[in-house]
């Protein structure tokens, strides 16, 4: 059974964690397009170095094309908030000017991507959008912003029930309008166990992480005791952090094995069974920022030689 988790920046890593699993499908719905119109081609590194200083920039930067425009490259940055944040704004815009700084889509000089924006309100209703104008002068700031509180539980679980809408937010529901009634909650537990695939049951369950952000989870902890899954690395980091409590050696090394395991069916996913000969020397990396960077390359990259290329494996 998973601990209690009352730091806020827990329900933004399970959720970042969500997205990452979920890429072109959920990056669609939030931008309510389609593959016509939009097409995701990775992520690009959220971790971008200045002078004396690596910081991540969001919780993810996601590389698109606007098949509407002959595929002009977009860089579609995403932030997650467990509450609304009111400097959000000046968040969004620090980033989109870094962004455009030091990531280009090509090398050529000059070229920069275009800029969008995804925000995330797990609670609460945000208001990121900004329009500043003087005179004939005007600084706009328009994100696609998701308050995932307004959405409705029952009609969300019928659209993901008919591939409407990617199952990852089935973790959500807890989060949504009338998403701890007991009717809810059955429904729920038909369209997450019909999945054949229990490491994404093990994913959709998270929805007991969230349950907790709007004090429903014994309701939810009921529900979800025998539903037959297997476990996700996040919640197995967090569970032995529980389980070391303070001993930060212990902490370190579980994070790392979590770290491993992740990048490992990152990389498994991408590249098939090319990936098998990298499997040795990423489980002999013991550097929590090395496996990070590890991961920022191998969701950006399409190619596995150049992802040995880009991290010397």
């Amino acid at each position: 059974m998973l601990p209690a988790f009352p730091d806020l920046t827990t329900y933004d890593e399970a959720a970042r964690y969500l997205l990452v699993r979920a890429g072109a499908t959920l990056l669609e719905w939030l931008l309510r397009l389609d593959p016509s119109q939009v097409r995701f081609e990775g992520w690009l590194q959220s971790q971008l170095t200045l002078p004396g200083v690596k910081q991540r920039l969001c919780d993810g930067i996601a590389r698109l094309a606007d098949l509407e425009r002959g595929g002009t490259p977009f860089a579609a940055l995403v932030e997650i908030q467990t509450r609304p944040d009111v400097t959000m704004p000046g968040r969004l815009l620090l980033a989109g000017g870094l962004c455009s700084l030091l990531l280009k889509p090509t090398p050529l000089p000059g070229d920069r991507y275009e800029l969008t924006a995804i925000v995330i309100n797990l609670t609460g209703t945000g208001r990121s959008a900004r329009r500043m104008v003087l005179g004939d002068t005007q600084w706009t700031l328009v994100p696609c912003e998701v308050d995932v509180e307004a959405l409705e539980a029952s009609a969300l679980l019928e659209e993901i029930a008919a591939g409407k809408v990617p199952r990852e937010l089935l973790a959500l529901i807890p989060l949504m309008k009338r998403g701890a009634e007991d009717a809810i909650i059955a429904r729920w537990l038909e369209v997450a166990g019909s999945d054949p695939d229990a490491g994404r049951r093990g994913d959709y369950s998270l929805a007991l992480v969230f349950s907790e952000a709007v004090r429903c989870r014994d309701k939810w902890e009921i529900a979800l005791k025998g539903f037959n899954m297997i476990e996700s690395p996040l919640v197995r980091e967090w569970k032995d952090a529980a389980r070391i409590e303070g001993k930060i050696e212990g902490k370190i090394e579980g994070k790392i094995e979590t770290k491993i395991d992740w990048l490992l069916r990152v990389v498994r996913g991408r590249y098939k069974g090319e990936a098998e000969p990298l499997s040795e020397g990423i489980r002999a990396c013991r550097d929590p920022e090395t496996l990070d960077r590890w991961l920022d390359v191998a969701l950006a990259v399409e190619a596995l030689a150049e992802f040995r290329k880009q991290t010397g494996l």
